[in-house]
């Protein structure tokens, strides 16, 4: 990511006062010190420095019980409840499978996958319009890449109207709206008043992408 937003700052040098700016870039290079950041992260996000700096590390499934309860189901199937003034989730994410799709890391890639592609992708589409997905299309489209990002959402889903409220307007004025990359909304009704929604949008919209955006936007916020 630094080193996209890098490149991207020399090609936009006059908006900063700079007459013209220049950059010889080796793509194996600036992967190679990907991985090189990724190694030496690592002993830092571990079990041992955490229990070295004085942290009880419990490994299992943890279940919370009530507000101030967590129930721990360890590896030898042995439970183990703490209690406490305060829970805090931070339990990190992982990819979610698309039925039918193979993720085999080369043509189709998770997140994970998408930072150790060998060379720059003419074209790459990006299946949500999350913090990661947004951040990896705009990464790829500043070293070269075609990026188009899908999002998935149902007009009378709680969590993608909350999303759409809260989150993507910041995301969208980033990376959308400043030609990082392109973005396509998909529905997914969850029931018909939400396909009914999904269709009075598009109907909205015609031609004209963004005014369907503008009524998704409206259908969200009346949620």
């Amino acid at each position: 990511i630094r080193s996209a937003r890098f490149l991207s700052h020399v090609r936009r040098a006059k908006e900063f006062g700079i007459a013209s700016a220049s950059a010889q870039w080796d793509f194996a290079e600036v992967m190679e010190r990907v991985q090189r950041v990724i190694t030496e992260i690592e002993p830092h996000d571990s079990v041992d420095r955490y229990t070295g700096l004085g942290v009880d590390c419990v490994k299992g499934t943890a279940k919370i019980l009530t507000p101030w309860e967590v129930e721990i189901t360890k590896e030898d199937g042995t439970k183990q409840k703490l209690t406490t003034k305060n829970i805090v989730i931070a339990t990190g994410s992982e990819s979610a499978p698309l039925p039918g799709v193979t993720v085999d890391e080369k043509t189709v890639v998770t997140s994970t996958g998408a930072l150790e592609i060998g060379a720059v992708p003419k074209e790459l589409v990006v299946v949500g319009a999350g913090v990661i997905g947004l951040e990896i299309g705009s990464v790829w489209s500043r070293l070269g890449a075609k990026v188009t990002v899908v999002e998935y959402a149902s007009m009378t889903c709680g969590h993608c109207a909350n999303f759409h409220k809260k989150v993507f307007p910041a995301l969208k004025a980033r990376y959308v709206d400043t030609g990082k990359v392109r973005f396509i909304m998909r529905e997914f009704p969850l029931d018909d008043l939400a396909a009914a929604a999904s269709m009075l949008s598009r109907c909205a919209g015609g031609s004209d992408v963004t005014k369907s955006y503008d009524l998704t936007a409206i259908l969200f916020e009346k949620q």
